[in-house]
Formats: structure tokens, C-alpha cells, sequence
């Protein structure tokens, strides 16, 4: 869950720990990748809380992101509702974002979606944070989600991610500014047009003042 305390996740060969510090597991060596399914479930694997390096989950992408696709796309995981086994499935949309690999955004953003049908704030309340480690490679598909999708929820959780992206990366931030502007003229009324309004403030007060009067 989100109050983390002691080993933060075990990497096969030991425990990564708050400090992110390895040591010895007292699991032993020779499992799975993360013993995925029992690290998932029962390790406090808090990719989001920034307790794991995110280089330790990258550097074994080709590994991991098979595994942890399965678990996300078992329907069965996102029917556990209670701790420990109803946290594996948050732990590993997290981990499939550390891993800052390309190929997980689809896999990612469809659990978002999952994660929106079933009230899973947990998952919900972090897209805006979910793509910055894989970095600009995403802005495309985020932006084409916000163009596509009806739930005005969602396409708000696509706008923060790609507004999020473009603190990080300022070539984005143009097409940020232009997409918040077409939300206030052509979406007015609904629920995105305030968000929109605000992040357009939020640019203007940082000294984009020109740029968001040409969008």
C-alpha cells in the first residue's frame, strides 16, 4: 500500500531496500524475476512512492514486462479486492511504468482504463505521473486517448500526463497549450474544460504568457 515500510523489492538476487540499498534476500537466490507473483502480493512494491530506483526495474525490462503483463491482463487480478492479493496488480501498473520501456504504454493505459471501470483510485489518481519515465516516445498515443476517449475522467488523467511530460520535456509544451486552448473552445461546459483553464493559468504564471495568447 502507500505507507511503506522496510524491503521495498526483491530483484531475484536480494532485496532492494527504503535507501535503496541491496542486501541479502532472506528468500534466496534463483526465483523468478521478483518472484513476481509473491513480491507483488506481499512485498510492499512502491514503484510509485518513488521507493525503488527506477534503473532497478529498467535494467531488467526484457525480463519483467513479460511477467508483469500477464498479471495485468489476468482478469482475475483486478477481481482481488482485499490486501495482500488486491495490491499486486497496482504494484505492477507501477512497476510496468518504471521499467520506461515503449512497448508497455498500451499495456499501461489499457489499465488505466480497467482501473476506471472498477473505482481503483489508486491507479486512477497517478496517471499524470505514470509516463514521465518513459519519456516523449508516449505523448503521441496520450494525446490521440484525450482526441478519442468519452469518459471526460479519463481524458483528464491523459491531459495531466501529457501536461506532466511537458515540465519535463519543453518541445511538448506547445502542444499542450494548443490542446488545452481547443478543449476550452470546442469543449465547453464539460468536465475538462476547468482542468483545461487551469493548467492554461498554471503556463501563464510561469511566464508563458505569450504562448497561451497565440493558442
Amino acid at each position: 500500500g502507500r505507507d511503506v515500510k522496510g524491503p521495498v523489492a526483491l530483484l531475484g538476487d536480494g532485496v532492494i531496500d527504503g535507501a535503496g540499498v541491496r542486501r541479502p534476500s532472506e528468500h534466496g537466490a534463483g526465483q523468478n524475476e521478483f518472484g513476481l507473483q509473491a513480491l507483488l502480493d506481499k512485498q510492499a512494491l512502491a514503484v510509485g512512492a518513488g521507493l525503488i530506483p527506477g534503473d532497478e526495474l529498467a535494467v531488467r525490462a526484457e525480463r519483467t514486462l513479460p511477467l508483469l503483463t500477464e498479471l495485468v491482463l489476468n482478469e482475475e487480478s483486478w477481481e482481488q479486492d482485499e490486501p495482500p492479493e488486491g495490491w499486486a496488480v497496482v504494484h505492477a501498473v507501477f512497476a510496468l511504468a518504471a521499467t520506461g520501456r515503449p512497448e508497455a504504454v498500451e499495456l499501461i493505459m489499457g489499465a488505466v482504463r480497467r482501473a476506471e471501470e472498477i473505482s481503483n483510485e489508486w491507479i486512477t489518481d497517478a496517471v499524470g505521473g505514470l509516463f514521465n519515465r518513459i519519456g516523449p516516445e508516449c505523448f503521441d498515443q496520450l494525446r490521440a486517448a484525450l482526441i478519442e476517449d468519452e469518459d471526460p475522467y479519463l481524458r483528464w488523467g491523459w491531459l495531466n500526463a501529457m501536461t506532466s511530460l511537458s515540465h519535463r520535456h519543453e518541445e511538448l509544451r506547445p502542444s499542450v497549450i494548443r490542446d488545452c486552448a481547443w478543449i476550452l473552445a470546442e469543449q465547453a461546459g464539460t468536465d475538462l474544460d476547468f482542468g483545461a483553464w487551469g493548467i492554461l493559468s498554471d503556463f501563464y504564471a510561469a511566464g508563458r504568457a505569450s504562448e497561451v495568447r497565440e493558442a
